[in-house]
């Protein structure tokens, strides 16, 4: 099973990061709440080089030329995957983004461990994503707070009920629901809208996964408080336009 896959091989990069304390580390100072909450149809474009499901996705990959582009285009925040072995990225990735790019940057990864964390913030990151089915609920809670302490915001990744229920014990600021399950990495367009309604209202809910085009993207947005895009955007030949269209901007 490809996520398994993912788990074990992150186990073993994990013990390969150095031990950081609370005290070596800056506190964030970019808000990507506020960036999402105050911008209509929120867009949160996405980098990465490749992907178990696409194969490679982008080559040469430009990390900072690509952010411009998102950032000329008008996203809310932009995600950056900074796991090498499957999605060809890394903290250097993220670092690079943050610094160069005016934006709130998410570390998109499969973090398992506090490590990682230190990583993401020594990096740049504003927010970072935990997955609700690889982590245990001691592990949810431990990292969400060690986010929290860092002035970070967790993006809390459900796909199912089971997920949700999970989730909202932590009274989460964000939820993101995947379109696609990890397990089988088969897409269901309809796992975001139907799961929504479950979500209290003050949580922020972004739709993860699946828009194909601006007009998909400009009717997500509609329907959420921010739609997460990838694929399609990394693959759009001129990304600004992409992103005007979806927003309503051009």
């Amino acid at each position: 099973m490809v996520l398994d896959n993912i788990i074990a091989q992150k186990q073993t990069e994990v013990e390969q990061l150095p031990e950081h304390n609370l005290q070596d580390i800056p506190i964030n100072h970019k808000d990507m709440v506020s960036a999402i909450m105050y911008k209509p149809k929120a867009i949160i474009g996405e980098l990465k080089s490749k992907s178990p499901s696409e194969g490679i996705i982008c080559q040469p990959y430009n990390p900072i030329d690509i952010a411009h582009h998102y950032a000329q285009g008008g996203v809310a925040a932009i995600s950056v995957l900074t796991d090498q072995h499957f999605f060809g990225g890394s903290f250097k990735d993220l670092y690079k983004v943050s610094k160069y790019i005016d934006l709130p940057t998410l570390c998109k990864d499969f973090i398992i461990d506090e490590k990682q964390i230190f990583q993401a913030r020594l990096n740049g990151a504003s927010a970072c994503l935990l997955i609700v089915r690889i982590l245990t609920d001691e592990q949810l809670n431990h990292l969400n707070h060690l986010i929290e302490r860092l002035g970070m915001t967790a993006l809390v990744e459900i796909f199912d009920e089971v997920d949700l229920e999970r989730a909202l014990k932590m009274k989460p600021k964000m939820i993101g629901i995947n379109n696609r399950c990890l397990n089988t990495l088969k897409m269901d367009m309809d796992n975001a809208k139907r799961l929504k309604p479950k979500i209290p209202n003050s949580c922020l809910v972004l739709s993860l996964s699946g828009a194909k085009t601006p007009e998909e993207a400009n009717q997500i947005a509609s329907e959420f408080d921010a739609v997460l895009i990838g694929t399609a955007l990394m693959k759009a030949e001129n990304k600004v336009a992409f992103l005007k269209l979806a927003q309503d901007l051009s």
